[in-house]
């Protein structure tokens, strides 16, 4: 599965690592701060951000997303991106989780769509 990944889809998996790391580190400084009184996961989601605008555009770069498709279909086609990284890497399962908190309609936390349609660069 992981050499079919990287094989098939090689921009999206090194974008789709980066983005699973930024997303654990999401999780893992909610709450902390520096010595100098900072917070730590204002930092963190700054780059969840960045890597997710990465992310999209990789999948851009190699079809999964059309410049034309929506904000819908391009969450859609992430998260099913997402779900093949998960099979080949299953133990970051706080980022998954983190991720499937971002994508969740029920909470207002993250407005995704708008979210997703700022990360786009396309």
């Amino acid at each position: 599965m992981q050499r079919d990944f990287q094989e098939n889809r090689p921009r999206t998996y090194i974008a789709l690592q980066k983005l699973v790391i930024a997303m654990s580190k999401v999780v893992s400084s909610q709450g902390k701060r520096t010595w100098l009184g900072r917070d730590k996961g204002v930092a963190a989601l700054q780059n969840f951000f960045e890597r997710l605008s990465e992310a999209l555009t990789a999948m851009m770069l190699e079809g999964l997303i059309l410049p034309g498709d929506d904000d819908i279909t391009a969450q859609d086609a992430l998260l099913c991106e997402l779900s093949d990284f998960e099979q080949a890497h299953p133990n970051w399962q706080d980022a998954y989780r983190f991720f499937d908190f971002f994508i969740d309609v029920d909470d207002d936390t993250f407005d995704s769509q708008a979210v997703i349609s700022r990360a786009r660069r396309f």
